[in-house]
């Protein structure tokens, strides 16, 4: 009987003692999760009008980027660069295939839509890009 009381104590104190400890300081969520993969892009432009298309997002430089190859339907070897935080996505304005670019967007449920302007020097092209899997 001691021995049985010894020992639901050493268990009971050994769960105390590890419930009470604080959570790993190490484990970090990355925004970028939720944006990482190979999406189906439906794009619809003011000027280049609708169109189907798949962009590859991956991270990239700094904690909080992001590069989606193929943006605007600009072939896999171009890209552009996005800044995520929390569920936001923003494109600063950048220069892809000598076409300025800038957007932003949002993740939802299980997947994300940007709102961009593309001028290629003459055309001003406003969109909406919507992604899913």
């Amino acid at each position: 009987m001691q021995n049985t009381r010894k020992y639901f104590l050493s268990v009971f104190a050994a769960l105390a003692l590890l419930s009470s400890c604080a959570p790993d300081e190490g484990l970090e969520i990355d925004d970028r999760d939720n944006f990482i993969g190979t999406w189906t892009c439906n794009d619809n432009g003011s000027s280049s009008g609708a169109s189907t298309y798949t962009v590859t997002v991956e991270r990239v430089g700094d904690n909080d980027s992001v590069r989606l190859k193929n943006f605007y339907n600009l072939l896999p070897s171009n890209s552009v660069i996005g800044k995520v935080s929390g569920s936001s996505i923003s494109l600063p304005l950048q220069v892809t295939d000598g076409i300025n670019i800038n957007g932003s967007g949002t993740f939802s449920n299980s997947g994300f839509s940007i709102s961009y302007k593309a001028v290629d020097g003459s055309t001003i092209d406003n969109g909406t890009a919507i992604y899913t899997k």
